[in-house]
């Protein structure tokens, strides 16, 4: 298992229709997250790894391998990580 993430507890989210608006009140900044990116995000309510969230995104999006989940949930998080949208658990 690698490294625990989960959401940033200061950064709010409101969804609107399949994608989600987010806002870091730590740099006043706004992100829209596309229905994939929502997912992930929503997967790191709890403390989870990579692997585990791309187990659920090839699990809930019809025709994706785990290994091309993989690969858009690693750029996702390093994304995410860069704008300080999620933290390290524990």
């Amino acid at each position: 298992m690698g490294e625990l993430l989960k959401q940033n507890p200061a950064v709010e989210a409101a969804p609107l229709e399949d994608e989600l608006l987010v806002v870091n009140p730590e740099t006043s900044k706004f992100y829209m997250l596309n229905r994939t990116s929502a997912f992930i995000w929503t997967s790191l309510e709890g403390p989870v790894d990579a692997t585990q969230v791309a187990q659920r995104l090839s699990e809930n999006f019809k025709g994706v391998s785990i290994d091309q989940a993989t690969e858009d949930v690693q750029s996702a998080l390093e994304e995410m990580r860069s704008l300080n949208l999620i933290v390290m658990a524990g």
